[in-house]
């Protein structure tokens, strides 16, 4: 099922081929990353499949799998884990990928009312379309002996003191 296409890049539901096609292809920034938390590529990949809620889409460049992405559960019911695993060729299609990034990471927010991860912090790339996507940049951690940063994203509309959900109750 299409969910969106713009010039050669469309975003697809995820499937377990889109994860075999991609788990030896990605690129060297993301295989570092997923040797520091001592992660295999295509369990990374797969574990999505198998957590209740989680979603996991994949855009296909002319029609092959460049990158999957997605969200897990996370501690609140309301909180979810991004994430984004791609192949080398997602450098192909970086200008279209730019200007759908705003309406892809607003997909993934759906009602969630905080989206957050970690990244490696030199992964400058990587930030900087973060940045572009709304997200913010938290505390350090170090895990497994690296230092990663925290990155986050809150729904605007669940977290605007405006709207009706979040104002708050005046006597």
């Amino acid at each position: 099922m299409i969910i969106k296409e713009d010039d050669g890049l469309c975003l697809v539901k995820s499937t377990m081929d889109h994860v075999d096609y991609l788990a030896p292809r990605l690129r060297d920034i993301d295989l570092l990353e997923l040797e520091m938390l001592r992660v295999e590529p295509r369990y990374a990949l797969a574990y999505p499949f198998t957590q209740d809620g989680s979603i996991s889409y994949t855009l296909l460049y002319r029609k092959n799998p460049i990158a999957m992405m997605g969200t897990v559960s996370s501690w609140r019911p309301d909180y979810a884990r991004v994430w984004m695993l791609s192949s080398g060729n997602i450098r192909k299609c970086r200008k279209i990928i730019a200007r759908n990034t705003k309406w892809m990471v607003d997909l993934l927010q759906g009602d969630y009312a905080r989206l957050h991860n970690i990244i490696p912090l030199e992964n400058m790339a990587t930030r900087k379309w973060l940045q572009n996507g709304g997200f913010t940049f938290g505390h350090k951690v170090d895990i497994n002996g690296f230092i990663f940063v925290e990155f986050f994203r809150c729904n605007s509309i669940k977290n605007i003191i405006y709207n009706e959900m979040s104002r708050p109750v005046m006597h």
